[in-house]
């Protein structure tokens, strides 16, 4: 992948931007100043609207993808390759870009550290991806 380290854009505003080549074009990720994050993201989907999707996948980091790639459709294109019921499909994640995996799958689980919006998309909260196989364990037996 082509990087962009510590650019010196707007006051080093822009941390780092990485460039991945996928079958459907391009990914992109934009890490930046925490603090600027949320206005960042909102003025960039509209920006790039119909385009591409923009979900923060960390507290610093936003990644763009494809419009309508998404954890989600992966999860509903593998159950439906499998055949594998959305009942029977339990997910881990802990942030915005997993909040359409949760929606596609019959349980799911963020991470305890996860931001509040992402917890309350989720069916349960473990403080581990261990703690959160274990539990699902106790669900499926």
């Amino acid at each position: 992948p082509e990087r962009m380290r510590n650019a010196q854009r707007h006051g080093k505003t822009i941390r780092e931007v990485s460039l991945a080549p996928s079958d459907t074009g391009v990914n992109m990720s934009l890490i930046l100043r925490e603090e600027l994050l949320k206005d960042a993201q909102a003025s960039l989907k509209r920006l790039v609207r119909g385009r591409l999707d923009v979900a923060a996948s960390d507290y610093d980091n936003l990644d763009f993808i494809p419009a309508g790639c998404s954890k989600g459709l992966a999860v509903r294109c593998l159950a439906a390759h499998y055949g594998l019921p959305r009942e029977s499909i339990i997910v881990i994640g802990d942030s915005e870009n997993d909040i359409s995996m949760f929606e596609a799958a019959g349980y799911s689980y963020a991470m305890s550290h996860a931001a509040a919006e992402v917890r309350s998309k989720a069916s349960a909260t473990a403080d581990s991806v261990a703690e959160a196989i274990e539990l699902s364990l106790q669900i499926t037996s």
